[in-house]
């Protein structure tokens, strides 16, 4: 995000801060669902200061569920158009007395670049592809965090259930759960059967048929 040159020179530092802040705040607006990995005001490049704004396109799906998918907010041909066309309404809207002005987008904007301007273009693609390969990186890390949440979900359930299993059969049969370790104590030496719930117990491998040697 950027401005003209007359715009961004007229503005003191504290000014432009707050001219980015409010685009952000568009931003935000135009993406409610999106997570704001990392934004920052660059004015240590050539050229005028500019904002730089890392999202993840988080998406929304009819059952509640989510997914990364910019394609689903970022549709037709004419949407980046219309994106320009809101972020001027909005701006203008919050800056009545700057003379803000909308390039007119059916306009040929081909030109042939200074020297100067092309390397600016070139430093502007290496930085954005780096903010494209960070954002890919972090996505791939919130994909896997979220496998293994998941994952404990699943092994939470299967130890509740082992558990719940344990306690039934200790109310059935009148045992303490003293008594029930007792049962496998004995049993992994070889004297008496496994109790029920320890058949099922994720964490231990028993022989299915296990038979008792006196």
């Amino acid at each position: 995000m950027s401005g003209s040159k007359d715009l961004i020179s007229s503005m003191t530092r504290t000014e432009q801060v707050e001219y980015f802040k409010t685009g952000l705040e568009f931003l935000k607006t135009e993406y409610p669902t999106f997570h704001i990995v990392d934004s920052r005001i660059h004015y240590d490049e050539q050229g005028l200061p500019h904002m730089h704004t890392s999202m993840l396109p988080i998406h929304v799906k009819a059952d509640g569920t989510k997914n990364f998918n910019i394609s689903q907010h970022q549709k037709g041909k004419d949407y980046f158009k219309g994106f320009q066309d809101r972020f001027y309404d909005y701006m203008k809207e919050r800056y009545p007395d700057k003379d803000l002005q909308r390039n007119n987008p059916e306009c040929d904007h081909d030109k042939k670049l200074t020297v100067k301007e092309y390397k600016e273009n070139e430093d502007m693609k290496r930085e954005l592809e780096q903010e494209r390969l960070y954002l890919l990186e972090r996505a791939e890390r919130l994909n896997e965090i979220e496998k293994e949440i998941d994952d404990r979900f699943k092994e939470a359930d299967e130890i509740k259930a082992y558990n719940d299993e344990i306690d039934r059969y200790c109310k059935e049969y009148g045992l303490s759960y003293y008594q029930y370790e007792k049962q496998c104590y004995w049993a992994e030496r070889g004297v008496g059967d496994y109790p029920e719930p320890e058949r099922n117990n994720p964490e231990r491998e028993l022989q299915k048929d296990f038979t008792i040697n006196r």
